[in-house]
């Protein structure tokens, strides 16, 4: 089994070890960069080095087993318990080796057969789940208008779900790349903050009231702020992070008091998995124009030159795709 390795330092190594026994085994077909991965590439997460990256990734099972068949897709899910009493759920590409890799053993229950679903949208399993946790959390009643504040893909897909669920997405962003996706997606209002104000823009979409719900993710680009200064009186905010992810977020809370705001946060999703694949059964996401760029991994050095310069630029603007050939 050979696996691809961030070392912390800017560096990929290769590791080969023995395949593992135990487990469906699987050859993993595409992999997934998230925002995580790319911190962890730089070094600006604390773990045990060298880390092989990567919880998202669609596969082909290589060996026929009780349930499945040789050379079926199949989805991988990231999180497990090792036994029924652990609290939480560990997670591959962050507690254990991830998926960027070219075979690997998993638990039955970590697999999900893509039946009815394509693999390009198939990837996007977890950001998918993230969307729902957020609008589990934040409840959302019909005619809501919800201030998405960031355009980067997750941002896009939930967009995209407020508008299932009869909701009205704004999405601020600074990235006119990523706010026309937003659009081609079925979002009608997106702001650009870098070219007129987010507040003023929000006050006259809804007619003075300002927006019930907010959302905020801690990798996005973009000044925290906007997800308290956009709600009205009385609106709900939620924050999605990853709890070992990069740096910190500032955010005045003052709005919180003066406005009687309710503030969540969410790092856990992995009870929306399920939710997920319903949704991408259903085909209601419009999902083919988040990925800009498909790299195989043979090509190392086109890979360590993109996060390089997305770890400098400190943004995420696309959903880059790792072909394992």
């Amino acid at each position: 089994m050979k696996l691809f390795q961030f070392t912390g330092d800017g560096e990929i190594v290769i590791v080969e070890k023995s395949k593992e026994s135990e487990g469906v085994k699987v050859k993993i077909s595409k992999a997934l960069l998230s925002p995580y991965d790319m911190h962890l590439f730089s070094g600006k997460v604390k773990a045990n080095y060298p880390v092989t990256p990567c919880h998202m990734a669609t596969a082909i099972v290589s060996e026929d087993n009780e349930e499945l068949k040789q050379g079926q897709k199949v989805i991988l899910n990231p999180f497990y318990k090792e036994d029924e009493d652990a609290q939480d759920h560990l997670i591959y590409g962050k507690d254990i080796d991830g998926f960027l890799c070219d075979f690997i053993s998993l638990p039955h229950e970590n697999i999900i057969f893509m039946q009815d679903i394509k693999e390009d949208d198939g990837i996007f399993l977890c950001y998918i789940a993230q969307a729902i946790a957020i609008l589990d959390s934040l409840k959302p009643q019909k005619g809501d208008y919800v201030a998405v504040v960031g355009a980067s893909p997750i941002m896009n897909i939930l967009a995209q779900l407020v508008l299932y669920y009869q909701g009205i997405p704004i999405v601020i962003g600074n990235n006119n790349n990523l706010l026309n996706k937003a659009r081609d997606n079925g979002v009608y209002y997106t702001i650009n903050a870098t070219a007129e104000s987010p507040f003023q823009r929000v006050l006259a979409i809804t007619g003075g009231r300002l927006a019930e719900c907010s959302v905020y993710m801690a990798s996005e680009n973009i000044s925290s702020n906007y997800m308290l200064d956009l709600l009205q009186e009385g609106g709900r905010a939620v924050v999605m992070g990853v709890k070992e992810g990069a740096g910190r977020s500032e955010v005045d809370i003052s709005a919180v008091y003066k406005k009687g705001l309710t503030l969540s946060g969410i790092t856990n999703y992995a009870g929306k998995i399920d939710g997920a694949v319903n949704i991408l059964m259903q085909g209601i996401l419009k999902l083919d124009n988040l990925c800009d760029l498909v790299i195989s991994i043979e090509e190392l050095d086109k890979v360590k030159e993109m996060l390089t310069q997305w770890s400098a630029d400190s943004g995420f603007y696309s959903c880059p795709i790792i072909k394992i050939t």
